[in-house]
């Protein structure tokens, strides 16, 4: 192996996305994904710590807290807040 890229596909969510008609469809919509891609160092000790820190969250009971300046994590969590006082949480 010569080379390692870690391609990460986020979906498109901002407001141009949303009210876009090309993306509106009789059965639902359609949800635009935009790629990044990151050249990774082939460097095994710095794949196997990352390798397990992906284990611990896989096997987490809950997922890890958001970030306090990501966007989309603040509206997650304004969304489990409201599930879970319609459920009476």
């Amino acid at each position: 192996m010569s080379g390692l890229v870690l391609v990460y596909m986020e979906p498109v969510t901002h407001s141009d996305a949303v009210i876009n008609k090309m993306n509106h469809r009789d059965d639902g919509f359609a949800m635009g994904f935009s790629a990044s891609i990151h050249p990774i160092e082939l460097n095994q000790g710095v794949i196997l710590k990352h390798l397990a820190r992906a284990r611990a969250i896989y096997e987490m009971t809950n997922s890890p807290h958001g970030h306090t300046n990501c966007g989309n994590c603040q509206i997650v969590e304004k969304m489990l807040g409201i599930a879970k006082e319609s459920l009476g949480s």
